[in-house]
């Protein structure tokens, strides 16, 4: 590694495209998601029609081939769209170095009245679509209110690759529309204030949510990134605002928590200033075993980090 550009090539129509995430396969062809408004993508040899139409957003899966000139016909080995009337947008992907699989993580957004869910799809590696679930909403609809707005930012596969998929993001409260019925059911989810943090593990052969947690304080907390280690301890970062202790109450401090593979919390670390803004995006596991997390803080001098 150098450091220097190997290939440099843009996609896209006449709408809107943002990349959010790519990933690459045991025989190095890179896939790229994000999300476009385009009725098609073009490229240096040609252009690819999205048979969903365009106008709103809708998830794209590009796979490339690193060892051809982005010239080349070759070098796009595929672009596949999933989408709707609703938005959809694609926030990871991960490729299974065993089997092959490709897994689409995002969500669907829909009206105010209706809410969001977590998305996740699976791909052979030449684009065949194998399966895909749009979970229902982590807390349903009901009279007086919609479901709650899930929303996932990060998707992690279990040791093996075979068995489950964990997804990482933020629940938000569901919005008020009527006059709410006090007994409406919140599928026994807790929710804080604002957003949540949002963890959930998926059963790889059948795509079905089989556990969910949330957590949070009064404000906006968020989950940006997962990772799982090679024992199956799954890992989450992002932030929490208003953590007790804090001198303003809109301040957000780093959160790092470690669970089991069935999501039970085993402890939460944070880092941060009593009164600034600090927020962590990515994470990674070291092969020392290490846990390695990327953000930013806007604080002077060293951050001050809490066990607990």
């Amino acid at each position: 590694m150098t450091g220097g550009t190997f290939y440099s090539s843009s996609f896209g129509g006449t709408g809107a495209e943002e990349a959010l995430a790519v990933a690459t396969d045991v025989n190095n062809f890179h896939y790229v998601v994000g999300y476009t408004t385009s009725p098609y993508f073009q490229y240096s040899w040609g252009r690819v029609n999205n048979p969903i139409g365009g106008g709103s957003r809708d998830i794209f899966l590009l796979k490339v081939d690193p060892t051809k000139a982005p010239s080349d016909s070759a070098f796009v080995q595929f672009v596949k769209f999933h989408g709707g009337s609703n938005d959809e947008t694609a926030t990871d992907v991960v490729v299974d170095s065993v089997s092959g699989f490709v897994y689409v993580s995002g969500y669907v957004e829909y009206s105010n009245t209706i809410g969001a869910s977590a998305l996740l799809l699976k791909y052979d590696t030449n684009g065949i679509q194998l399966g895909v679930t749009v979970s229902p909403s982590v807390v349903p609809a009901a009279p007086g209110r919609s479901g709650s707005f899930d929303r996932v930012f990060s998707l992690a596969l279990d040791p093996s690759g075979q068995q489950f998929a964990y997804l990482a993001g933020a629940v938000g409260a569901p919005s008020i529309t009527g006059s709410v019925d006090p007994d409406a059911d919140t599928n026994g989810v807790t929710l804080y204030g604002g957003d949540d943090i949002l963890l959930m593990k998926y059963d790889l052969t059948t795509l079905q949510r089989v556990a969910t947690v949330t957590a949070g304080f009064q404000q906006a907390d968020q989950a940006r990134a997962v990772a799982v280690d090679s024992l199956g301890a799954v890992f989450i970062t992002g932030y929490v605002t208003g953590r007790p202790g804090s001198t303003v109450s809109a301040s957000t401090d780093i959160v790092l928590s470690k669970y089991d593979a069935n999501l039970n919390l085993i402890t939460s670390t944070y880092a941060g200033s009593p009164s600034e803004y600090e927020r962590a995006n990515a994470i990674a596991i070291g092969h020392d075993g290490g846990v390695y997390v990327a953000g930013f803080y806007s604080a002077n001098g060293a951050l001050q980090c809490s066990l607990v």
